[in-house]
């Protein structure tokens, strides 16, 4: 039997190396050779404070250039990405390094930070429509854009995901998932949502199976003959409102926000039911909550004290 040794080199960007953002990417991923799951056991060890809005609904990670981002009304924070150690030894209101407004584009709802061919993206909605933000220009602290979707009229949009050429999101007033052109913005379909009123949460499981959060429950569906069928629902998870939702592949969990009973919700994919609830007097008003991969650190947004809430 032959034997293959691999090697797995650092890159060292310099100055005349052009592509910066793709190399970074690289070293990240090199570097992270093991997924670090949440413990569950929601130890407070930091809170980063923002300065500029005042409604921090979400959250993303920023693999190339190691950064949180925060959507903070029409903001995007931009704060140091550390580990337990390292948040421990900070302030107790740890502001972020700066910030770049998005005035006149709305306010930022949710968020999803997408490699595509080593360059990040920020994909949002707000409460306009949607918007595309290449991640180099927010770093290089530019209002730059990519492209902007406005809807006619004022929208109640939430979760959005992104697959393939399309980029999806839920209308929270309407049973409907809306597709655009990832690359130009331009609207694609609209599909018809069987009683999914209150959607809030949405995630790609594959091209035709979504999970959703809407109302009390979370639900996965699937594609039939062009149309969405519910193919398994979780009601008893003992919440009313799930907002943002985050799924950990590795572990097969659902973080789940509740907004106005101020817990964290977690369920299993496999059956959606519930593995855990956590209660906790800092949980006012949160919204965004995603897990660190390169940490295992867990984060959420405090809308109240627009705060982000770091356990491990």
């Amino acid at each position: 039997m032959s034997k293959t040794t691999v090697t797995l080199i650092d890159f060292v960007p310099s100055s005349s190396i052009p592509n910066h953002e793709l190399l970074n990417f690289l070293k990240y991923s090199l570097r992270a050779k093991q997924y670090k799951k949440f413990s569950m056991n929601f130890n407070l060890i930091g809170k980063l404070k923002g300065t500029k809005g005042e409604y921090m609904y979400d959250l993303g990670l920023s693999d190339c250039f190691n950064k949180i981002i925060v959507g903070n009304q029409h903001y995007l924070e931009v704060f140091e990405r550390g580990g337990a150690e390292y948040y421990r030894n900070q302030p107790s209101d740890f502001s972020p390094l700066f910030s770049v407004s998005y005035e006149h584009h709305g306010e930022f709802h949710c968020l999803r930070v997408v490699n595509e061919n080593g360059h990040e993206f920020i994909y949002a909605t707000t409460n306009k429509g949607l918007i595309k933000i290449r991640v180099q220009d927010l770093m290089n602290n530019k209002s730059k854009v990519e492209w902007v979707f406005k809807k006619n009229s004022y929208c109640n949009i939430w979760g959005l995901d992104v697959i393939g050429t399309r980029v999806y999101y839920l209308d929270f007033n309407n049973s409907s998932l809306f597709s655009l052109n990832r690359n130009t913005g331009t609207e694609v379909e609209e599909e018809k949502l069987k009683d999914l009123t209150m959607g809030y949460g949405l995630q790609f499981l594959s091209e035709n199976k979504i999970l959703t959060s809407h109302g009390n429950c979370l639900e996965i569906l699937e594609k039939k003959e062009n149309q969405w069928v519910s193919l398994k629902k979780g009601t008893s998870l003992e919440t009313s409102c799930l907002y943002s939702m985050f799924y950990e592949k590795e572990s097969g969990l659902i973080y789940t926000s509740n907004t106005t009973e101020g817990h964290v919700v977690i369920a299993d994919l496999e059956h959606l039911s519930l593995v855990k609830k956590c209660e906790n007097s800092l949980f006012n008003w949160n919204y965004g909550i995603i897990v660190d991969s390169k940490t295992g650190l867990l984060y959420i947004c405090n809308r109240t004290t627009n705060h982000i809430l770091i356990f491990e």
